[in-house]
């Protein structure tokens, strides 16, 4: 456990200021999308578009920064030349990802407190957002311990972008269909989306330790 919280250590330092930014980021976007709904009525599940945006912006802008600062120091793989010790950066990366998803849900309940315009989450708002939250990070994961990082360095960009635009465009549209017909099955696929998300990212986890262990560094 100690090489695994001095890995989260090293991913922390090689983000700078970033990390601190992120704290800010939490409580900052579900206020400004507050302000901005101040004079609206929303009957939607705001809460848990704000909350994936929330988690998108801090993760990606986390990872997009350690993973840049990473790949062109090579400060890391140094640190973890042996198949051994691999994992602990795949465990280390995790561990911040899932802390990152609970710092936005922590920010999420801070900005209610502030703006009135914000809702408290709902089990639907959590469940349906962990499901986003395992595709997104697994998928990611994936990727950059097949790969490498030249094949996810524009991911996190194309991540915030979809984050921002598609929350819009999905509002859009729930505002112009009629939901009462789905508003029981969305509503009873709560425990199956939570579960879902949660294994998958637990499968892509193992998965990503093998990949990693394997790997020419």
């Amino acid at each position: 456990m100690k090489y695994v919280l001095n890995t989260v250590k090293e991913l922390i330092i090689l983000s700078g200021m970033y990390f601190f930014i992120n704290l800010g980021l939490s409580v900052g976007i579900p206020l400004l999308i507050g302000y901005l709904l101040s004079d609206k009525s929303v009957p939607l599940p705001i809460g848990g578009m704000t909350l994936i945006m929330s988690f998108v912006y801090i993760v990606f802008f986390f990872f997009g920064k350690t993973d840049m600062v990473e790949y062109k120091s090579k400060q890391m793989t140094y640190a973890l030349l042996t198949p051994s010790c691999r994992i602990h950066q795949v465990i280390a990366k995790y561990i911040m990802a899932v802390g990152f998803y609970l710092l936005a849900v922590a920010g999420y309940a801070a900005s209610t407190l502030i703006s009135p315009s914000l809702t408290a989450l709902s089990f639907g708002d959590i469940a349906y957002s962990v499901l986003v939250f395992g595709v997104m990070m697994g998928i990611y994961f994936l990727i950059y311990y097949r790969f490498g990082y030249e094949a996810v360095k524009f991911f996190p960009q194309v991540m915030m972008m979809v984050g921002t635009f598609g929350s819009v465009a999905v509002l859009n549209l729930l505002n112009g269909i009629d939901l009462e017909g789905f508003a029981e099955f969305i509503t009873n696929m709560r425990p199956v989306a939570l579960v879902l998300g949660l294994v998958f990212l637990a499968v892509t986890f193992m998965i990503s330790c093998r990949l990693y262990r394997n790997k020419d560094l």
